[in-house]
């Protein structure tokens, strides 16, 4: 019996090729093929022997790999947390950038309002007078007299001796030059810090308790408080306060009391003369309705008015100012002069 060296399969004894694999076949015998095959079988035994001693070459590491993405990482956390922490610094230093500038927009505004604003303790005569006037508000006579532009912006300062008003504060008066049923007029505390506002009736012998007594605080606090300080100023700039205290007789017929050229009179003024001397004459019959008249130039270039008053005799009492700067009263035909003084 054969076997095939190479496949070990065996054969007959005369067979020249492995009948199973097909390779040639040498004159082995079985025990050779035994003992090779032993040896083999040692020899691969031996080797994977040594195989299983034999120094092993050490396996690759990937920690490093690990150490350095970690590395990475924590870089780019730092990084990272840096640029967002300086956006937010610059968000927060902008943010707090714009409140300071919005406070500080805010403080100047509060600082304009307040240099814009009236003070009690540092009003001049006119804008005095001009609040009280737009304190009593924008319809009446007051602030007709100082804000019209038909009226002369008058106010006159006169002694309240003769008054028929029930507080005389300081002994002095304020009188709005502009007159419809009746008239307005204040009066000032001895240290000037209470106003008595008195609307006159014309022609009133009673005596007249103020409309109103109010502190000139609260006075400037409506001012403010409405906006309008500026207005005042503005107005106030325009009104004339004229005093007429050294006036013997209320500032009529005192020749030497002449304020202003009367030759030079506005048509308003010639209105607001002719009616002060009409109440001063007729005081006994001008207890309703006063009004006044505009009646032009006359022939002589005179400016003439009218005064009307609306009780029940209906009086109208014409005066003109002529060229020497005199108030006449017409009666009849005549001229008669009545004051010298506006």
């Amino acid at each position: 019996m054969k076997y095939c060296p190479n496949c070990g399969t065996p054969n007959k004894d005369d067979a020249q090729f492995c009948a199973n694999c097909g390779a040639p076949i040498s004159n082995t015998s079985a025990g050779e093929h035994l003992s090779r095959t032993g040896a083999a079988q040692n020899e691969q035994s031996t080797n994977t022997n040594v195989n299983q001693f034999a120094p092993q070459p050490p396996k690759k590491s990937h920690g490093w790999l690990i150490a350095l993405l970690v590395i990475v990482i924590i870089v780019l956390v730092v990084v990272i947390g840096g640029v967002i922490g300086s956006q937010s610094k610059k968000s927060n230093a902008k943010a707090e950038q714009s409140a300071k500038t919005e406070v500080s927009q805010k403080q100047k505004a509060t600082t304009n309002n307040d240099d814009s604003n009236l003070s009690a303790d540092n009003l001049t005569p006119q804008q005095t007078a001009t609040a009280i006037a737009y304190y009593q508000g924008t319809n009446s006579l007051a602030w007709s007299a100082v804000s019209t532009d038909q009226m002369s912006h008058d106010v006159y300062v006169q002694k309240n001796g003769d008054e028929n008003i029930s507080n005389k504060g300081a002994g002095v008066s304020y009188w709005f030059g502009a007159v419809g049923n009746g008239y307005s007029e204040y009066t000032l505390s001895n240290n000037g810090k209470t106003v008595n506002i008195y609307q006159i009736d014309s022609g009133s012998d009673s005596v007249q308790d103020p409309k109103e007594s109010v502190s000139l605080q609260t006075i400037v606090d409506t001012v403010n408080s409405k906006h309008v300080a500026q207005k005042v100023r503005d107005v106030a700039n325009g009104v004339h306060v004229k005093d007429y205290r050294s006036d013997s007789d209320n500032h009529d017929n005192d020749s030497n009391n002449n304020n202003v050229d009367t030759t030079k009179l506005n048509k308003d003024q010639v209105k607001d003369w002719a009616l002060r001397t009409f109440k001063h004459d007729y005081s006994d019959s001008a207890d309703d309705d006063l009004s006044t008249e505009y009646l032009g130039v006359d022939d002589d270039n005179y400016a003439e008015v009218e005064v009307h008053d609306h009780d029940d005799s209906d009086m109208d009492t014409t005066y003109r100012v002529n060229g020497s700067g005199e108030l006449q009263e017409k009666t009849g035909d005549s001229w008669t002069t009545v004051s010298d003084s506006y």
